[in-house]
């Protein structure tokens, strides 16, 4: 049904727990769900070994040390028992409403994705170590949950990237650039915020020798998002939105004028023009006439778990 692939960061404290709760959350979506583990950072392979998952050690890097997108899925599609394939964070635990979302997609090219709910560093209502579903339908656990901007997994099938582009992965701006690439090449992007339960574990950037700051302002971070231009795509700029169970096609929903500009790079480049656009956004989003507005963590996830139920 679904191969999930993943690139773990080193398995040390905090992070051996943390990746520890996502993969066993894959392995508890079924018999028909691959989880490949990518990479060769520390205790990766051990992982591997340990949860009975595959595990893919050779990734291109760049020369900061990211790894490359295009260089992973080529590889996993190697090995992918499956014609869905997912790229989740390493983080995320997610519910089985994923499969029910990425089985619904009718086209054989696509890209789905949508935003993540965040959990606080220390959730009070919320044990990580028992069954999310069942806590997630607990008013005390929705309030401590936020609705983030953060887009962490995608689902797209063998058949999408022809072209894969060059975006490194954990860093800044992959998202943006995975979404402009599909809607500069004609892919149907699909919105799943209202469909797939992802949540994000809280967790701090000391991976990495230059914190937090390398992966959202690092030379990667910037390459991500030079991509894709100064008008960046998100979710919300997809025309298809999957809830219910069900795509809806919705071409005049959220930010429309702005995705007339992602689809129009050279517009972009035209300082003029993109002054004149900076202009006419602010003043469309003033009137709430081209502005998305942001489904409540509550409403999100009681769309999800509905989805999920179907």
């Amino acid at each position: 049904m679904l191969s999930i692939v993943a690139c773990p960061k080193p398995f040390v404290p905090p992070f051996d727990v943390i990746q520890g709760r996502a993969i066993r959350s894959w392995k508890a979506l079924g018999p028909d769900v691959q989880v490949i583990l990518a990479g060769d950072e520390k205790g990766i392979a051990e992982a591997a070994r340990e949860f009975g998952v595959d595990h893919v050690p050779e990734i291109a890097r760049t020369p900061e040390g990211g790894l490359l997108f295009g260089d992973l899925v080529e590889r996993c599609l190697t090995i992918s028992r499956h014609e869905l394939i997912a790229y989740v964070n390493a983080d995320i635990l997610l519910l089985p409403n994923i499969l029910t979302a990425a089985c619904a997609v009718p086209f054989p090219r696509f890209l789905m994705a949508g935003y993540r709910l965040d959990l606080p560093e220390n959730p009070r209502h919320i044990d990580l170590d028992k069954d999310l579903a069942t806590q997630l339908r607990v008013p005390g656990a929705v309030a401590e949950l936020k609705l983030t901007t953060g887009c962490d997994y995608f689902v797209f099938t063998r058949e999408t990237w022809r072209d894969v582009p060059r975006l490194v992965i954990g860093r800044a701006g992959i998202e943006n650039g995975l979404i402009h690439k599909a809607l500069l090449d004609g892919i149907p992007v699909v919105d799943s915020t209202l469909a797939v339960t992802a949540v994000h574990q809280f967790h701090n950037y000391s991976h990495l020798a230059g914190g937090r700051g390398v992966a959202f302002e690092g030379p990667d971070a910037q390459a991500n998002l030079a991509s894709c231009g100064p008008v960046r795509a998100h979710p919300r700029d997809a025309m298809l939105v999957l809830i219910g169970g069900e795509i809806v096609r919705a071409p005049w929903r959220g930010d429309w004028f702005r995705r007339f500009f992602v689809l129009r790079p050279w517009l972009q480049r035209s300082k003029a023009a993109y002054g004149v656009f900076r202009a006419l956004h602010w003043a469309l989003k003033r009137t709430r006439i081209s502005c998305l507005r942001d489904p409540s963590p509550a409403r999100a996830l009681a769309a999800q778990l509905g989805s999920g139920e179907r």
